[in-house]
């Protein structure tokens, strides 16, 4: 501790001014500073560093959480999957999930082994169940059962397609 002027270190360059120098310093309490540089390892499980918290395997920041714990997950707006609305990348459990949730109506989730699909006028559901409104469809359609025009309509069967009063 004291004049530092002359001395010059391979990481910080020429030195100036009074100060602390030192190959190894161990200090306790709270360090305060304006600012600083750092060469190495800088660890902690708890604080803060440019609005971003840390805690123990987890930075979050307002609605932004990245946590690397035993279900590592990155979340914007939420913590968990299959709940309110934001998006959630991650491990679940064991399974890898991800969710889009805007509200009830426009959502996409993935639960590791289905698709489910959910807007105002498009539905991909969990067994492969498509419901759409004003769709056009185009190149080969494959249907054993159904109906075209309601269920009063042109009913399709194996081998055929029929309706009544023809």
């Amino acid at each position: 501790m004291g004049k530092l002027t002359g001395i010059t270190d391979a990481t910080f360059g020429t030195l100036n001014g009074y100060g602390l120098y030192s190959d190894n310093v161990y200090l306790r309490g709270n360090i305060s500073a304006s600012s600083g540089y750092f060469s190495g390892t800088v660890s902690s499980t708890i604080g803060s560093i440019g609005g971003w918290n840390i805690a123990d395997n987890k930075l979050y920041s307002n609605n932004i959480t990245i946590s690397s714990a035993t279900n590592p997950y990155i979340g914007l707006g939420k913590t968990a999957y299959n709940t309110i609305p934001g998006i959630w990348l991650g491990n679940d459990n064991g399974a890898y999930k991800a969710s889009f949730y805007a509200n009830a109506s426009n959502n996409v989730w993935w639960n590791g082994l289905n698709l489910t699909i959910q807007a105002a006028n498009f539905q991909l559901d969990n067994s492969g169940n498509i419901s759409a409104s004003n769709a056009t469809l185009g190149g080969y359609i494959a249907a054993n059962t159904g109906y075209i025009g309601g269920s009063s309509g042109w009913v399709i069967d194996t081998n055929k397609i029929t309706t009544s009063g023809m």
